[in-house]
């Protein structure tokens, strides 16, 4: 706008000039070399002018034309970065959010006592993770021979719940085996009847063992509204690898946990309870028993000429009478009932909630089932096996557990003097008479 002023301030000077020069022309004669050129000077202009004038004022457009070009350009640009910006604040809130929930989901696992305990937080926690597409969590057997379907959320799949370890791609190959609903000849056999867009098996490993498999699968487009990659994206499988880590550190660890506390308790060869755990259960079983008004009976009882199997046999085939007594004896026992490994040769039980006779009727079973027992040992049969026992009863032979055990076991050498494969009773703790069975 400055310039066009400046150049009408120009054109109103040149015709100011011309009219002078004309009013001059009276006192100039004609052909006056001044007053030619100040005429001529003025011709030129008049003629200039209009041509720069156009082309000045042409080149003024142009410039703003280009001006509120580059500003509509920069505005979308800023727009634009604006929405990026936008976009990549709520990717970012949202990623956040699924590692808070991921680090919960860890944090729970940490408290908690067993598989069983971690299998209903896995339930919950993944079906938060991953709330808009369905899902199963399988483990392998103790056998390793099965798959077995411990958890499942989201809209309901026909899943199978057991299956062999070999029936899925991501276990045979150890890595994560994804299939869109183009590629159904590549899905795992396990999952093979189920019609999705897409679905991802993870294999659960640690320190290099196999534990199972953690299968996502959705009927929805491969698509995020928060994330703009692809939920088969990169960065969506990394969170996906992670969630399956861990699970797969917490099956690890609570395994570990319960073999550490499994041999902490048991008996290897037999797999009873070892005399550390008949300790501490009888005590607390005495102090609930104290408050209930109920009866508790101890029995201890031995394998009768358990040493001449062993001069006979041999030591491995001792063990193997051992062994096989202490499966009868898992097998027999009620939900209730303890039964310990306490030595050697040497067993005891613990019934809560039984008296005496109740206790010598379950034993006089116990006995007559060992007796029929047939145990074999490379093919060579071991003979017949008996056993001799003794039966105190709280509170009667005894008001702690040292009583009971000490007056169980003189009740089992009863049994022993008065000729083996019998049971005897604790009658008196100040007598040596006992009860003992035909």
């Amino acid at each position: 706008m400055t310039v066009f002023r400046l150049l009408m301030l120009l054109s109103i000077a040149i015709f100011g000039g011309e009219l002078a020069i004309m009013l001059a022309m009276d006192r100039f004669p004609v052909g006056n070399p001044i007053l030619t050129a100040v005429v001529d000077a003025t011709a030129l202009i008049l003629i200039v002018f209009p041509v720069l004038y156009y082309f000045a004022f042409k080149a003024m457009l142009v410039a703003k034309a280009g001006l509120e070009e580059g500003i509509r350009v920069r505005t979308i640009g800023i727009e634009d970065a604006n929405q990026a910006l936008e976009h990549s604040v709520r990717r970012l809130s949202f990623h956040q959010q699924e590692m808070v929930l991921l680090g919960e989901m860890g944090n729970f696992f940490q408290a908690c006592r067993d598989i069983d305990e971690a299998m209903v937080v896995a339930e919950v926690q993944l079906a938060r993770l991953f709330p808009d597409i369905s899902g199963a969590l399988f483990l392998i057997n103790s056998s390793r021979n099965i798959l077995e379907k411990t958890v499942a959320w989201g809209p309901p799949l026909a899943i199978d719940d057991h299956h062999a370890p070999e029936d899925c791609w991501a276990l045979r190959r150890s890595k994560p085996h994804v299939v869109e609903a183009s590629e159904r000849a590549l899905t795992c056999q396990h999952s093979r009847s189920i019609e999705v867009s897409w679905q991802i098996c993870l294999p659960l490993t640690a320190q290099g063992d196999a534990l199972g498999v953690l299968c996502l699968l959705s009927n929805r487009e491969p698509s995020d509204e928060v994330d703009p990659e692809s939920r088969l994206g990169e960065e969506r499988m990394k969170f996906y690898v992670a969630a399956a880590e861990n699970l797969a550190l917490a099956v690890s660890n609570l395994r570990l946990r319960e073999t550490l506390h499994y041999q902490a308790l048991r008996d290897p060869l037999t797999g009873l309870f070892n005399r550390r755990y008949l300790l501490d259960t009888l005590e607390r079983e005495l102090d609930r028993t104290t408050t209930r008004d109920q009866a508790v009976s101890v029995v201890m009882f031995d394998i009768d000429h358990f040493k001449r199997f062993n001069d006979t046999f041999g030591h491995v085939a001792g063990d193997t009478l051992l062994a096989r007594l202490g499966a009868f004896l898992r097998e027999w026992a009620g939900a209730e009932d303890v039964a310990v490994r306490y030595g050697g040769e040497e067993f005891t039980i613990v019934l809560p909630d039984t008296p005496a006779e109740q206790a010598f009727e379950r034993i006089e079973t116990l006995r007559r089932g060992i007796e029929s027992l047939a145990i074999e040992h490379n093919g060579q049969p071991l003979g017949r096996v008996t056993i001799s026992a003794g039966i105190a009863t709280f509170p009667h032979q005894g008001v702690d557990r040292g009583d009971l055990i000490q007056m169980a076991d003189e009740a089992l050498y009863e049994a022993k003097r008065s000729g083996r494969n019998r049971t005897a009773m604790a009658t008196d703790p100040a007598s040596a008479k006992l009860a003992l069975s035909a």
